[in-house]
């Protein structure tokens, strides 16, 4: 089996999704599938993954609220000859994943339908959710009732009917997909598939007392106590509104505003 991927999460630093695109690599190689993985980029070029994946680099520009990351826009699918149209017919995947919400959705709406120019493949189309849309629009741009109310409309009137199916991490973050699935005439699949855990790296025969040691002398506990390491990135979010903290007084502990969350 073939599968094409397209993300707008990822630059060379790329947290979770490049984690978890990297593992699914290696998965691919290992069960004997074909992979094909499409990202934005400074500039464009092909990177061979082992035998049988390929990263796509396409020249974007940076996104508009994270620019750490850049962004592909509908005008490399919507015209025949342009980027992501060519690599679509050269691999011809048997399946095709999205995960964005944003402007790569329509990408799977044109496909599943048929309506895009300069395209004779249908492959199977899916949307990948690792996140909520109306946690990130509270997050970044706004909490209020209208911006929520967006939100919901987004998810069940645009996003959700552009894919065959949806995959998504959790429990949590299939509700918001769930209540979009409502009153739509063609039913879709919501499938919850939590990450996994790479039991060679973390595994307990891996175990070292004097890292404990050290570790236990470090926090100024006692021997007996659990440790729990957390192993990602924290990230200060401040919601728009008038009174938030700055990240000194965040820092400092002097910070009780109820808009502020640090994930």
């Amino acid at each position: 089996m073939k599968t094409l991927h397209l993300t707008n999460a990822w630059h060379a630093q790329s947290g979770g999704i490049g984690t978890f695109y990297r593992a699914l690599f290696q998965a691919a190689e290992r069960d004997g599938h074909l992979m094909r993985l499409v990202v934005p980029g400074n500039v464009t070029h092909t990177e061979r993954v082992g035998a049988s994946g390929i990263i796509y680099h396409i020249t974007a520009p940076p996104a508009p609220i994270a620019g750490n990351y850049r962004m592909l826009f509908p005008h490399r699918f919507l015209f025949p000859y342009t980027a992501i149209q060519r690599i679509v017919n050269a691999e011809r995947p048997d399946l095709i994943e999205i995960s964005e919400k944003y402007t790569l959705p329509y990408l799977g709406g044109l496909l599943r339908t048929g309506r895009l120019p300069g395209v004779s493949v249908r492959p199977v189309v899916v949307g990948a959710s690792h996140e909520r849309m109306d946690e990130n629009m509270v997050a970044y741009l706004s909490g209020r009732p209208a911006a929520a109310r967006f939100c919901q409309w987004y998810m069940k009137s645009i996003y959700f009917p552009m894919f065959d199916h949806h995959v998504t991490v959790s429990e949590h973050t299939a509700v918001e997909l769930i209540r979009a699935s409502e009153g739509h005439k063609v039913r879709r699949g919501v499938w919850i598939t939590p990450m996994g855990v790479d039991c060679g790296r973390f595994s307990s025969s891996a175990q070292s007392p004097s890292l404990r040691a050290k570790l236990l002398h470090r926090a100024g506990a006692t021997e007996g106590i659990t440790i729990l390491l957390y192993a990602g990135r924290l990230e200060l979010l401040y919601y728009r509104e008038p009174g938030r903290c700055s990240p000194a007084e965040y820092d400092l502990g002097a910070c009780n505003h109820p808009n502020q969350v640090a994930r």
